[in-house]
């Protein structure tokens, strides 16, 4: 009897000696939950031949110990400034290297406020001419973490789509339909149509002012399987363009008359990964909210060639506009000045 309460007593120890340790360990306050960190690279850039300036962004992952939304304001956590090497390889249409393209850093290009520091930030820009039909590759080069990240262009850059309906100097809208028509370019696999709606406003001490144009969305198209010159047609709502007019137009005692100054509807082409991405990352309507990574770029360690991660998507785009100088006289002009939803906004043909 007295062997057994012995064995059980030292049972009994060991067993409050083990919960002390957990308990104690349990305490401490220096408990990470964090893993080691290791930046990677986020980049996205649209390369237009048209443009005089290209610009890149590239931002770098943070990870910190305490709220990430404080973290967002400083811009030095989540910026390389002048750390990374950003440049482009040139390539002709038979895939033969031409040159290298660096890009420097600039703050020219203010950011609008937002989740993240503004309006201050960091890109990467370039005023290299750039040709439709040739290939470029991105690289962004850390030297102090020896990684490299690299993507290309696919197949040489997208041309723009060619609006051919409405035709004229106006255009037709009432609160029906509304719709148009246009021609794709080369390697033009997705395409996002917006009209401007440019006005002035005369206030009651007869000054004028130009206001900034009303952006409506007019819809988009997307075809993994374009081919050139392929006719298209976006049908829109009629009624939707003089509701957003009524939504970006605020009422306002001191003026007395607004006009119309013109309108332009502007085609935004887009090539295949700026299609793919903007897919994935599309609102879903499934009960699933998780939402697939798309990212075309891949990277390394340049010395031991060891895989590394990496986000973003590098593309081009092409743009065309054509503008008119007023809404159709028949219909629609009477749909702005007195119909349901612009009639408080005082539209009248002249001041």
């Amino acid at each position: 009897m007295k062997g057994y309460l012995e064995k059980r007593i030292k049972k009994v120890a060991i067993l409050v000696l083990l919960v002390g340790l957990i308990l104690c360990e349990a305490c401490k306050n220096d408990f990470s939950v964090n893993a080691d960190y290791e930046d990677f690279p986020i980049i996205y850039g649209l390369l237009d031949a048209a443009d005089s300036i290209h610009y890149v962004k590239v931002f770098k992952s943070f990870l910190v110990p305490y709220d990430a939304n404080q973290a967002t304001k400083d811009l030095h956590l989540y910026s390389y400034i002048d750390s990374v090497e950003t440049y482009l390889e040139e390539y002709d249409a038979n895939n033969q290297y031409i040159r290298r393209i660096d890009l420097d850093t600039t703050t020219a290009v203010p950011k609008d406020s937002g989740l993240f520091s503004y309006p201050l930030q960091i890109v990467y820009q370039t005023n290299a001419t750039i040709k439709t039909d040739y290939k470029y590759k991105l690289c962004v080069f850390n030297p102090y973490t020896r990684k490299i990240a690299e993507s290309t262009t696919n197949m040489g850059l997208t041309e723009a789509a060619r609006l051919s309906k409405p035709l004229g100097n106006e255009v037709s809208i009432t609160d029906r339909t509304f719709s148009i028509e246009f021609y794709t370019g080369k390697r033009n696999y997705g395409c996002y149509a917006v009209l401007y709606f440019y006005y002035s406003e005369q206030y009651k001490d007869n000054t004028v002012q130009s206001m900034s144009p009303v952006r409506i969305s007019l819809g988009e198209y997307t075809d993994p399987n374009q081919t050139a010159a392929q006719k298209v047609a976006i049908n829109s709502d009629g009624k939707y363009f003089f509701e957003m007019l009524a939504k970006n137009i605020k009422d306002d005692n001191n003026v007395k008359a607004r006009r119309v100054d013109s309108l332009e509807i502007a085609l935004y082409s887009v090539g295949a990964d700026f299609m793919y991405y903007r897919l994935a990352n599309t609102p879903t309507s499934s009960i699933n909210q998780q939402r697939m990574e798309y990212t075309n770029f891949k990277a390394k360690n340049i010395d031991t060639e060891e895989n590394k991660f990496v986000l973003g998507v590098i593309s081009s785009r092409a743009s065309s506009s054509v503008k008119y100088s007023n809404l159709h006289y028949n219909g629609s002009r009477d749909s702005l000045f007195n119909g349901r939803f612009t009639k408080h906004l005082k539209f009248t043909n002249v001041f």
